[in-house]
């Protein structure tokens, strides 16, 4: 089964415990979602700010590229990781 979005990026965050941005995520996980219409760039964004807002994730480095465009790299804090546990298949024992 697969995880909803959200509980896939916050185990993303976790397992990879490092800064991403979303385009890394997209490329990452997108696969899993292929037939989702909702897996895309500005979603996700939404689901950053989501993150960020709860103090799950936070943010680090970021730049503007020639384009004009911000790109921003995320990690996941300590008290996000506190939630890898909640994340069906990740279970105490």
């Amino acid at each position: 089964m697969k995880l909803p979005l959200k509980v896939r990026i916050l185990e993303y965050a976790i397992e990879k415990n490092s800064p991403f941005t979303i385009d890394e995520a997209l490329h990452d996980i997108s696969p899993e979602y292929a037939d989702e219409r909702f897996c895309n760039y500005k979603f996700m964004e939404k689901l950053m700010r989501l993150f960020l807002g709860v103090n799950v994730l936070k943010e680090g480095h970021y730049e503007l590229d020639e384009n004009g465009e911000l790109h921003v790299e995320y990690q996941i804090t300590d008290f996000g990781k506190g939630y890898y546990a909640s994340i069906p298949g990740h279970e105490k024992a």
